[in-house]
């Protein structure tokens, strides 16, 4: 596995970013290698690490510095995930809850559902989404819930995806990206009074 990236940026100069080396992460304490050593004990940094599709935001002081290590006390801590393929809005119907469900947007690695009812976070669920040319089948573990009026916003993401169905959700929202397609089917009247 690749080392995590690290940014460390002081609070006397933000504009002075460190790439440093993470030695070790543990608890509430992190050891850098730092080429830097101007740094002196009690300054307050902000860290950024980057591992995979993670990344982790702290706030942190340096409690110790031998020769080019230094230790930091994080105070706090934020984690979030990078999106590994963008979301595009496209609206598609959701299929296998037994109520109406539809995308709010969706990508290769998950979708935001709109849905009458709420349902249970941690939990995956065997799902169909109607392309209206093409049904496609996926796990989809839920994430995160949350109510809007009277509708639940459902948040998560596609577990083991056919390589398939990721190339076909893939190049369906390139086209929409390309050429703005709507996604419900249009319909068109013939003929005149």
């Amino acid at each position: 596995m690749n080392k995590p990236f690290v940014k460390l940026i002081p609070d006397k100069n933000v504009k002075d970013i460190i790439l440093a080396s993470v030695i070790s992460f543990e608890n509430n304490s992190l050891v850098l290698s730092l080429k830097n050593t101007s740094f002196k004990i009690g300054e307050f940094f902000d860290v950024i690490i980057e591992e995979g599709t993670q990344l982790k935001f702290m706030r942190a002081y340096l409690k110790t510095l031998n020769q080019s290590e230094g230790t930091f006390e994080i105070s706090d801590i934020r984690v979030a995930i990078k999106r590994e393929y963008e979301r595009i809005s496209l609206i598609f119907d959701v299929i296998g809850f037994g109520f109406s469900a539809q995308t709010d947007n969706i990508s290769a690695g998950g979708m935001q559902i709109r849905a009458d009812k709420e349902i249970e976070t941690n939990k995956i669920y065997d799902l169909e989404i109607d392309y209206i040319s093409k049904k496609i089948s996926v796990k989809y573990e839920v994430l995160r819930v949350a109510k809007d009026k009277n509708k639940f916003l459902i948040s998560g993401r596609f577990i083991d995806l056919a390589k398939d169905s990721k190339a076909f959700i893939i190049q369906q929202n390139i086209k929409n990206k390309i050429f703005g397609l709507r996604s419900s089917p249009l319909t068109t009247n013939l003929g005149g009074k």
